[in-house]
C-alpha cells in the first residue's frame, strides 16, 4: 500500500469580523480525493457550514473563550476545483484555515479511512502540544496529522519533531484574529502510538489541538496511463 499523499493545499484568513467567511478550494481536484479543512476562529463561536457535500467532523470546540476550532471534510466528486466552502460563525469573528487535498487514501468514511479527533490538549504557553495519536488497527501505511489553533496573531516558529511530510500554517496577523498549523508524519503498522511533541509559536497565547490519522490506499489517485510510472501513490508522466 502507499502512504496518503498531499496533492496541494489552500490556506488563508479573513481580515475583518463577520459571520460569513468564504474559503476558495484549490484547483485541479479529481474524484475520490479527500478534502480536509482545519478552521480556527477568534473567540468561542460555533463554526458550521451549509455548503452541499461538506461535513463537519465532530463538533466545534473552544478554549478560554479565546480560540475555537472545527474540521470539515469532503470526498471529492471532481467538481470542487475553485469552488467556495462557506463557513458560518455564530458571532462576528475572523477565521484562518489550512485545507489539504489528499490522494492515495482508503476513500471511506471517518473512523475507517481517516480519524481526526477533537478534544485534544489545551494551554496558554508558546508550545502547542497535540495529544498522542493511535493509528488504525489494520497493519497499513498511515499519515499521522497533528493540528493546533491559537488566539491572536501568533505564527508558527517550528513544527513537532519528525512531522515533516506536511508543514503548513496560517495566521490572520492581528490581535483580533487567530492562527492554525498542520503537520504530518508517515507511519507504518497497526495500532501504532505516536506522541507528536510540540510546536513552537511566536509567543504565549491560548491554544488548542486536534490530531488523528489517514489510512493509505488508492482513492483519489490519477488514473493509470500507459508509460506513466507509479510514483508516490499515483501515475505521472516521466
Amino acid at each position: 500500500m502507499a502512504f496518503p499523499a498531499l496533492v496541494t493545499s489552500f490556506v488563508g484568513s479573513t481580515t475583518s469580523n463577520g459571520t460569513t467567511h468564504n474559503i476558495t478550494v484549490a484547483s485541479g481536484i479529481i474524484s475520490g480525493q479527500l478534502l480536509l479543512v482545519f478552521v480556527s476562529a477568534d473567540g468561542a463561536p460555533d463554526i458550521t457550514t451549509s455548503t452541499s457535500g461538506w461535513t463537519r467532523d465532530g463538533v466545534a470546540q473552544s478554549f478560554n473563550s479565546a480560540v475555537a476550532q472545527a474540521k470539515f471534510y469532503k470526498i471529492a466528486d471532481g467538481s470542487e476545483s475553485g469552488s467556495t466552502l462557506a463557513i458560518t460563525t455564530s458571532a462576528n469573528e475572523r477565521i484562518s484555515w489550512v485545507g489539504l487535498v489528499i490522494q492515495s487514501w482508503q476513500g471511506s468514511a471517518p473512523n475507517t479511512g481517516f480519524t481526526i479527533t477533537g478534544g485534544g490538549s489545551t494551554g496558554t504557553d508558546a508550545n502547542p502540544d497535540p495529544a498522542s495519536i493511535t493509528g488504525g488497527s489494520t497493519n497499513d501505511d498511515y499519515l499521522f496529522v497533528a493540528c493546533y489553533s491559537v488566539d491572536s496573531n501568533k505564527t508558527t516558529s517550528s513544527y513537532p519533531t519528525g512531522y515533516t511530510t506536511i508543514q503548513l500554517s496560517q495566521s490572520e496577523g492581528s490581535t483580533n484574529g487567530s492562527g492554525v498549523g498542520v503537520a504530518a508524519k508517515q507511519i507504518t503498522g497497526s495500532s501504532v502510538v505516536d506522541n507528536p511533541g510540540t510546536y513552537t509559536i511566536s509567543g504565549a497565547d491560548d491554544w488548542m489541538t486536534t490530531a488523528g490519522w489517514i489510512r493509505g490506499g488508492t482513492s483519489g489517485d490519477p488514473p493509470a496511463a500507459a508509460g506513466y510510472p507509479y510514483v508516490g501513490g499515483g501515475y505521472y508522466p516521466s
